[in-house]
């Protein structure tokens, strides 16, 4: 979602505390249940249980990578030979999975 607004003749302290309280108010939150485990947490659709950027929901689309089984039964090198995929998306895609005490599969 984009909001444009003109900030003009605001001191620019006013300026920075206004983009942060939107920023805080309109990013998405990360909506992780704690409650999700087991096969629950594996059978759900990454874009309910995850934050990722948009960049990185694109790409998984397109690898057809849409639930956390399908995520933990990817290798790294498969995620990394898809175009864009690069060392910083591998990172929050890993991270994670290691918050919920998951990896991503070792074969190729």
């Amino acid at each position: 979602m984009k909001i444009y607004f003109f900030t003009d003749g605001l001191p620019l302290e006013t300026q920075r505390a206004l983009y942060l309280e939107l920023k805080d108010k309109f990013e998405r939150p990360s909506i992780v249940d704690p409650a999700l485990t087991g096969d629950e947490l594996l059978n759900a659709n990454l874009e309910d249980v995850a934050y990722f950027d948009t960049h990185i929901f694109n790409l998984l689309k397109f690898a057809r990578i849409q639930t956390v089984r399908e995520l933990t039964q990817t290798s790294e090198q498969y995620l990394c030979s898809i175009r864009g995929f690069g060392n910083v998306s591998l990172q929050k895609v890993k991270d994670f999975l290691d918050a919920r005490g998951l990896a991503l599969t070792r074969e190729y």
